[in-house]
């Protein structure tokens, strides 16, 4: 997915993602999750996990992370 960051002339801070076919993280999750193979549950959180770390290095912060996305994602 193409993410495009902008910064505009009085410092706000956007992200602007490539279209999502699936819908959100969650829906597709949802629809997804069984067939998915454990490499790809697991590619996925380590996504989130480095995007997560690369916000925080630029002290920016999420402000709409929401913790069921983790709980569904890990559970066995």
């Amino acid at each position: 997915m193409l993410i495009f960051n902008i910064l505009d002339s009085n410092g706000n801070y956007f992200s602007v993602l490539q279209y999502a076919n699936e819908g959100n993280l969650r829906d597709y999750l949802k629809t997804k999750f069984s067939t998915l193979r454990w490499n790809d549950k697991l590619q996925i959180a380590l996504d989130i996990t480095r995007g997560l770390m690369y916000l925080h290095s630029e002290k920016i912060v999420h402000g709409n992370l929401v913790n069921k996305i983790f709980r569904f994602l890990f559970i066995l």
